[in-house]
């Protein structure tokens, strides 16, 4: 987990999913008494005026860069970052509360060539995992809602009635 962690290196994260909403336990600006202490001051300070209390109202386009010193590069600098407290989720935090995956976090900021190998191994395992077909599975309609019940049929609303190109109505888990 910790090497594939090191996907946050890259990309784009919306509001929602580290400055939350009211009563969110994702909120790390606004849910303590203060900002998450895990956070560095600084990057805190940043986050929370690119992301005001009501943004989701205001700026709901809100999406900053999940890895602050280089975010356009898949590289291991956002270990380097964990260590100074610039990690934008919980989970990126988290790696550095405990003894054994810190261990790994520090090991990755030193050596991107350690990362690069495990982080290739790691995909290429992950990318191994079964997949779920016919009615063992579902294609969900948005990624972060478990799709509505079947029909009493056991077609799937999203999939009933439909083919491919190939003909098949079969789809794969999410």
């Amino acid at each position: 987990m910790v090497v594939l962690s090191g996907a946050h290196s890259i990309g784009v994260s919306h509001r929602s999913s580290f400055a939350g909403v009211p009563s969110n336990p994702a909120n790390r600006l606004y849910n303590f008494s203060g900002i998450d202490q895990s956070l560095s001051n600084a990057y805190a300070f940043l986050l929370r005026s690119i992301c005001p209390p009501s943004s989701n109202q205001t700026f709901p386009a809100t999406t900053p860069f999940m890895d602050l010193i280089t975010p356009t590069k898949l590289d291991s600098k956002y270990y380097v970052g964990l260590q100074n407290n610039l990690g934008l989720f919980s989970s990126d935090a988290a790696l550095m509360t405990n003894a054994t995956t810190k261990a790994l976090v520090d090991a990755f900021a030193r050596s991107e060539a350690t990362w690069r190998a495990k982080f290739a191994r790691s995909m290429l395992k992950m990318g191994g995992i079964e997949v779920l077909t016919g009615t063992q599975g579902e294609i969900r309609r948005n990624c972060r809602v478990i799709n509505p019940a079947r029909t009493t049929t056991g077609a799937h609303p999203v999939v009933a009635g439909s083919s491919g190109s190939s003909g098949s109505t079969e789809v794969a888990a999410s």
